[in-house]
């Protein structure tokens, strides 16, 4: 039963480390000030031949129908001088995939976080005073296997950008519409690969940031406890 109890503790804690990972990605995804400031730095605007003002409506237009907050990606503007719709079908199909992945991640996150809220409760029923002890050292425990799991990522993302995207790619996307051309399709003139390179880089950096506080925090409160 004590096993039972702290094998079900380490689940919660990977569940927990997975609503963190998905916030984290959530919030840095959607932060407009991230865009705007890596637009400027690669000179996005100049790049796609649209206005910056165009550019931020633009970007508006995307992230939002990635959340869920409009039906389509339907937009036109001046590019080079000519009014045009700026995304073509093969760009506009890649995103219904995208959205697809967002919203499925999204959902995974809060289910997760609803699991993780009801045991920890039924814990705090059942062990009472051993319910923070359990919890803590099952976050502990999985946090050892998913350290294994972001130092790969970790690493193969700082030796190879190109490869560690490519493989992403490859594992979530079951068909080759993400393999835009620049020649043709504005959207990767928009997020070019160091702009995800950065992007990644910032989740990474913001998810060990909270992830260590949460952990921090949890070893902090189980010591007190064995020496009060």
């Amino acid at each position: 039963m004590n096993h039972a109890k702290q094998h079900i503790a380490t689940l919660l804690g990977l569940l927990t480390i997975i609503v963190i990972l998905v916030t984290v990605i959530d919030l840095t995804c959607f932060d407009k000030s991230f865009y705007k400031t890596q637009f400027t730095k690669l000179a996005v605007a100049s790049e796609m031949g649209v206005s910056s003002t165009d550019l931020n409506t633009i970007t508006d237009v995307v992230l939002d129908y990635t959340q869920g907050k409009r039906s389509d990606m339907i937009i036109n503007v001046q590019v080079s001088g000519t009014v045009q719709e700026v995304f073509n079908a093969r760009e506009k199909t890649h995103m219904v995939d995208v959205r697809a992945l967002y919203l499925n991640a999204v959902m995974v996150r809060n289910i997760a976080a609803v699991v993780v809220i009801a045991m920890s409760a039924l814990y705090a029923f059942l062990y009472r005073k051993q319910t923070i002890r359990i919890l803590v050292r099952g976050f502990q425990q999985a946090s050892v296997l998913f350290g294994v799991v972001l130092a790969f990522i970790l690493i193969y993302s700082l030796v190879d950008f190109n490869a560690f995207w490519i493989f992403f790619h490859q594992i979530f996307f079951r068909n080759d519409l993400w393999q835009l051309n620049p020649n043709t399709d504005l959207l990767i003139l928009m997020v070019p690969e160091p702009f995800f390179n950065a992007l990644v880089m910032r989740i990474i950096l913001r998810f060990i940031a909270v992830f260590g506080l949460v952990l921090a925090g949890g070893t902090l409160i189980i010591r007190n406890k064995k020496s009060s």
